[in-house]
């Protein structure tokens, strides 16, 4: 696999998989490349709720907005610049604020293929 840069201006967002809520990702590097991980962008409407098992370790860092995740050990916040861990089987809630959020996020394995 090559040497890769990818920017949120190239990302091409879908709708979060099973959501009705104003959540979307853009997976922009992956198994098709032939990356162990998943690499990509997401993007949160102001005042929207993510609630989940997760099936995949997670590494969420916030670009923009701000973030609440609650999971079993309790809740933090993060904003521009700090990233979130969400762990394989922890039940979480993710909660966007009023001004939405935009994250950047690795998984491990393909979040795709674990659904």
């Amino acid at each position: 696999m090559p040497l890769r840069k990818v920017a949120i201006s190239q990302a091409q967002f879908e709708r979060s998989p099973d959501q009705d809520a104003d959540i979307f990702t853009a997976d922009m590097i992956g198994h098709d490349e032939g990356a162990p991980v998943t690499i990509g962008f997401g993007r949160y409407g102001p005042h929207q709720e993510l609630n989940e098992t997760m099936l995949v370790d997670d590494v969420m860092m916030v670009i923009a907005g701000h973030l609440t995740v609650t999971g079993g050990n309790g809740s933090v916040t993060a904003g521009p610049g700090e990233v979130v861990h969400m762990p394989k089987g922890e039940r979480i809630q993710i909660r966007s604020h009023e001004h939405g959020a935009t994250t950047a996020y690795v998984t491990y394995p393909h979040w795709k293929d674990a659904r």
